[in-house]
């Protein structure tokens, strides 16, 4: 094994793959400089590293193996879609306090309101941010300190594809109705034209 390594560092393609780029801040001239200072080996320092690498190559391959279960890899999916809606949210709410309204509705050409059509304070307006977003922030939460992802138990699952789909559902209810979406019926808001 350690000859094949040795193989490998010498190689000019090894060094010139843009994928893994594992030559960047110096790892090509630190594994040349290794293979000088361990130029003879013994016996014992070729089964200690071997050992090594071996443990390293088993340990990729069982988190590997965890990864593959269906219920991981669909948690997996829940959490990159989640995380997705992340910067949206903290802009909204960064719009809610700075503007009262967010950013995208002036620019459409929309305003919020309450019942009497006065525009909406910036406490009313961060609260329909967070009831907007609150599904996508629980399951990041749920994500964040529930149990670890490789250990997706159905009711994990369960849970946050049904937040996921409530999130969808709402959404789908905003773009049939889009003046007055469940997250403005909950916050006591009206989208009107500015």
């Amino acid at each position: 094994m350690a000859e094949h390594l040795a193989d490998t560092i010498r190689r000019e393609e090894t060094w010139n793959q843009t994928f893994t780029n594992i030559g960047s801040r110096g790892g090509r001239a630190r594994a040349q400089q290794a293979l000088q200072d361990h130029a003879v080996r013994t016996p014992e320092e070729v089964r200690r590293a071997d050992a090594t690498v071996a443990k390293v190559l088993d340990d990729s391959a069982t988190g590997l193996d965890q990864l593959m279960s269906t219920r991981v890899l669909a948690s997996v999916g829940i959490a990159i879609l989640a995380a997705t809606f992340v910067i949206p949210a903290f802009f909204a709410v960064l719009g809610a306090l700075l503007f009262g309204s967010g950013f995208t509705f002036r620019l459409m050409g929309a305003a919020l309101v309450n019942r009497r059509g006065q525009p909406i304070s910036r406490l009313r307006a961060l609260a329909r941010a967070a009831v907007t977003w609150s599904p996508a922030i629980f399951v990041c939460i749920l994500l964040k300190y529930g149990p670890d992802v490789k250990d997706a138990t159905g009711w994990r699952l369960l849970s946050e594809y049904a937040v996921m789909a409530l999130f969808a559902a709402v959404a789908g209810w905003a773009i049939a109705r889009p003046s007055r979406a469940i997250q403005d019926r909950i916050a006591g808001t009206w989208i009107v034209p500015r």
